[in-house]
């Protein structure tokens, strides 16, 4: 649910509202969601939440490209560009599973109740 509000105000903030860059942010924003959650799931005794949101990013930045050459770009040499948005998402991913990781012990330090959310 954040994710979508996130994607719907960031459009109407950015004047890109119901247009390309809207649906492949939405688009890239559920196949993330849906990874990461099955990943905490199955895998949380296995996976930190580095690991996690570096799958995440991955995940988001791969449904993206896909989306652009299908729907916008089919052109192969579009692929080449892969590496690139690939380092930007391991490093993204490192980011945000770290803040985390930070955000997740800080609230168990003061005992916060995650099953009351």
């Amino acid at each position: 649910m954040a994710m979508a509000i996130m994607v719907v105000l960031g459009s109407i903030l950015g004047g890109t509202f119901l247009g390309p860059t809207f649906f492949l942010s939405l688009v890239g924003g559920i196949a993330a969601i849906l990874l990461m959650g099955m990943l905490y799931k199955i895998g949380k005794n296995h996976m930190s939440l580095i690991g996690i949101s570096i799958f995440g990013a991955y995940t988001h930045t791969l449904a993206t490209s896909l989306c652009v050459y299908y729907f916008l770009i089919r052109e192969s040499s579009f692929f080449t560009l892969l590496p690139f948005f690939f380092s930007l998402a391991l490093l993204t991913g490192i980011l945000t599973g770290s803040i985390a990781n930070t955000l997740t012990r800080q609230m168990q330090d003061i005992d916060f109740n995650f099953g009351k959310l």
